[in-house]
């Protein structure tokens, strides 16, 4: 999963939890084994709501961003879905 944003007017609605059970759902009947997601490693508080939502941080990867002229990187996360 990549690219999963919440507007923050929707910000204690449930609404992520609700695209997560879903995603997980959904991936799970196209027999998928396990939810992979990412997030930017600075992010502390999106990294502590997937550990919470049962992710397991499982990496990390560098990217080269030309539009800020850095470098960020980000954690990898995935959830059994068996």
């Amino acid at each position: 999963m990549h690219g999963l944003v919440i507007d923050r007017e929707f910000s204690g609605t449930s609404l992520g939890e609700r695209l997560l059970v879903w995603a997980h759902r959904r991936s799970a009947e196209e027999g998928a084994q396990y939810l992979r997601l990412d997030c930017v490693e600075t992010n502390v508080r999106l990294r502590r709501y997937y550990r919470d939502a049962g992710f397991a941080e499982v990496g990390r990867r560098d990217f080269g961003d030309v539009v800020y002229n850095g470098w960020f990187s980000v954690v990898l996360f995935e959830r059994s879905l068996t």
